[in-house]
């Protein structure tokens, strides 16, 4: 096993045990309000702790402490502030809120703040 291997692996371990756990983005985002994600995903909202693009992740700890790894690609919309922006302006310390697809598990789309 490679490290890149095992350091997803130890990634999927640590956001399992928060499963059920995580708040929706849309709670963030509507002011306590939750709206549902969308059929075939999932949300993660909290602040960007770690960033390892080589590894092909960003980790963000939630608002219950559990962190959560979050996997942009090429095709992933990011913005900052309600703007286009690109995953170099998602700093550790962001805030961000991002939906995922339940199918591959990449983000579909993050926003920072």
């Amino acid at each position: 096993m490679n490290r890149r291997s095992f350091s997803r692996m130890v990634l999927v371990a640590l956001a399992a045990t928060c499963l059920g756990t995580v708040p929706s983005a849309n709670v963030l985002a509507a002011g306590g309000v939750s709206t549902p994600p969308a059929p075939g995903t999932y949300d993660v909202g909290g602040t960007v702790y770690a960033k390892n693009l080589s590894a092909g992740y960003i980790m963000v700890e939630t608002q219950k402490g559990c962190f959560q790894p979050v996997y942009p690609d090429t095709s992933t919309s990011i913005t900052k502030n309600g703007t286009p922006a690109t995953l170099a302006d998602v700093v550790v310390g962001s805030r961000v809120r991002t939906s995922n697809s339940l199918a591959t598990r990449h983000a579909l789309s993050i926003d920072a703040r």
